[in-house]
């Protein structure tokens, strides 16, 4: 059973910026810092994301896909963390991106990675308590 996380524990995986690829399932992996970072897909693809937004007091994060291996025209993801009480967040993610015919991957990726985060936080408490 998932226990809840407070917005604090979230928001500290989510504005991790390099470091997406250790719980976005559809990531092999990520680099960079708090400006730039690259990921991999799965399938090897590369994206290149500048982060626009990193509010620590909104719990925001926003980037845009500027470059890589796939034909993104324009991109915006947001993410953001918010309370519900001191032991409970949400967390919003939405993305706007052109062509359109690329929505409906991220949706699913986007989706897959929400609903993984919760066991993600899990594993890393538990395995930090050991």
């Amino acid at each position: 059973m998932r226990r809840p996380h407070d917005a604090a524990t979230v928001w500290n995986v989510i504005r991790d910026v390099p470091n997406i690829g250790r719980w976005f399932p559809g990531m092999l992996s990520s680099s960079g810092d708090d400006h730039r970072r690259t990921v991999v897909l799965t399938d090897g693809s590369k994206i290149i994301e500048d982060i626009v937004t990193l509010d620590d007091g909104l719990r925001r994060i926003q980037y845009r896909a500027g470059g890589g291996d796939l034909p993104i025209e324009d991109h915006l993801g947001t993410v953001d963390v918010f309370a519900i009480d001191d032991r409970r967040s949400l967390v919003a993610y939405s993305t706007e991106i052109e062509p359109a015919e690329m929505a409906e991957a991220f949706h699913a990726a986007i989706e897959e990675a929400v609903a993984a985060l919760p066991s993600y936080i899990d594993e890393t408490a538990s395995s930090s308590a050991r």
